[in-house]
Formats: C-alpha cells, structure tokens, sequence
C-alpha cells in the first residue's frame, strides 16, 4: 500500500489532514498508454493546540503512538505541510 498526506487545512485552532492511500497504473493499450489512478481516505489527522489524534471513516479513534505505528512519519509530514503553508 502506498500512501500519502493531502494537504491540511486550518479552521480556528484546527488543523486537519487525511492520511489516503493511493494507487497509480499504467499499462500499453492500442499502441499507447492508459493510465489510471485511484485515491481513498484512510485516516483523518486532527491537529490542535500540539496534540494529534487520528480518526477512521468507521469514526475508531486512533492516539499518537498508533497513528505512527500504521503510518510512519504522518504527523511530522502533517505538520511539515502546515509549515509550508505559513
């Protein structure tokens, strides 16, 4: 599984971000290439005042330490975007 971080936004004292997983293909088709690309929500990132906590589409709540378990580096990427976005 390959998965990334979209872009955070900010609300308030908010920030959010979905951890998706993404899928990409590409195969020969009539003597040319047909891509195709896929995008799910696997986890939301909610960000505030320091403290992250994760939460699934089923609405299970994840702390920091899982978070980084199924998603290695989330957070700081997470908080990387936000950064950029200052």
């Amino acid at each position: 599984m390959t998965w990334s971080i979209d872009p955070p936004i900010q609300v308030g004292g908010y920030a959010c971000a979905a951890v998706v997983e993404v899928d990409f293909s590409v195969r020969p088709f009539a003597g040319m290439l047909a891509g195709h690309g896929d995008k799910r929500p696997l986890l939301l990132l909610l960000l505030r005042d320091g403290v992250v906590r994760g939460f699934d589409l089923n609405g299970q709540v994840f702390q920091r330490d899982e978070i980084e378990n199924l998603f290695p580096d989330a957070i700081v990427r997470m908080k990387n975007l936000l950064s950029d976005t200052i």
